[in-house]
């Protein structure tokens, strides 16, 4: 891919499409094993690529990439460390802290993503959800170590992660399965590593 890997950028970590247009994509790219990144996009289904947030964020690589609205301009919401989450209401070009960025505590907020026309954000091993006023609520908060993934099919949620010592005990790895929507959670599968679950 063209304008993809310049300067180290040598990984792709996220792609969102365009909801009216499939060959107009908007893509995180970074370094493995560093923290150096930014938001590109395509018009040309990927083939070349037009860096939008080389100096926006300092050079940190956001995580979690979500595009709402379904007519340009489109609201794209990402996560940046601890600045937490900002939004760009023109495709990428300008960007601000959400207006409800607020968590119970100022950890790193290390991704977002959006599942059935809801923003999930994830703060070390909580994870939130926006409600319909846009705030954010606790969505899972079992005992893991890092959340890694999370799937949501209307009532039915699954999130995965890994296990982490923090110190005082290890925290547990795994795959945690809900089938009321968020209220109650049970551990449906024990190991140090879960990446990814599917329903």
């Amino acid at each position: 891919m063209k304008g993809a890997s310049f300067d180290g950028m040598n990984d792709c970590y996220s792609v969102v499409v365009d909801p009216k247009d499939a060959d107009h994509l908007w893509g995180i790219f970074g370094e493995w094993g560093g923290n150096r990144g930014h938001i590109a996009e395509s018009h040309d289904s990927g083939l070349s690529w037009k860096p939008l947030t080389v100096e926006a964020f300092g050079g940190i690589r956001p995580c979690g990439l979500a595009v709402f609205r379904t007519e340009a301009p489109y609201r794209l919401v990402t996560a940046v460390g601890k600045r937490g989450l900002v939004v760009s209401c023109d495709g990428g070009v300008r960007w601000e802290d959400y207006p409800t960025n607020r968590f119970e505590q100022a950890r790193e907020v290390v991704s977002v993503s959006k599942k059935e026309g809801r923003l999930y954000a994830c703060v070390g091993s909580t994870l939130y959800r926006a409600e319909r006023d846009g705030r954010f609520q606790r969505f899972f908060s079992e005992p893991v170590g890092n959340i890694l993934d999370w799937t949501v099919s209307g009532s039915r949620s699954l999130v995965c992660g890994r296990e982490q010592w923090t110190g005082k005990k290890m925290l547990p790895g795994g795959a945690w399965l809900s089938d009321d929507g968020g209220a109650s959670w049970k551990r449906i599968y024990a190991d140090p590593y879960v990446s990814t679950g599917l329903f």
